[in-house]
C-alpha cells in the first residue's frame, strides 16, 4: 500500500516537473490557452501551466502523506448531503 502511494507521488511529481520546467515544448504542442491568456495576461499560458504544476506537487504530497481524503473533504465536503 505504501509503495502504491510512492508510485502515485512520483507520477504527480513527474507531471509537475513537465508542467513547470518543460512549459515551452508543451505550449508548442498544445498551443496557447485562451482563457489563461485572458485572465493572466500575455504570458497567461505559462502562468497557468506553472500553477497547475504547483497543484500537482501539493496533490502528490497530500496523497503521499494520507491527507488526500481529509483535504478533499475539507474543500468539497459541503457538497455532500448531510448524514
Amino acid at each position: 500500500m505504501f509503495f502504491q502511494r510512492i508510485i502515485v507521488f512520483l507520477l504527480f511529481e513527474g507531471a509537475a516537473y513537465l508542467l513547470i520546467m518543460q512549459a515551452d515544448p508543451i505550449i508548442k504542442w498544445i498551443g496557447r490557452i485562451s482563457f489563461a491568456e485572458k485572465f493572466f495576461g500575455p504570458t497567461g499560458t505559462y502562468t497557468f501551466l506553472r500553477l497547475l504544476g504547483a497543484v500537482c506537487v501539493i496533490a502528490g504530497l497530500l496523497y503521499l502523506t494520507g491527507l488526500w481524503d481529509k483535504a478533499l473533504d475539507g474543500l468539497f465536503g459541503w457538497l455532500a448531503p448531510p448524514a
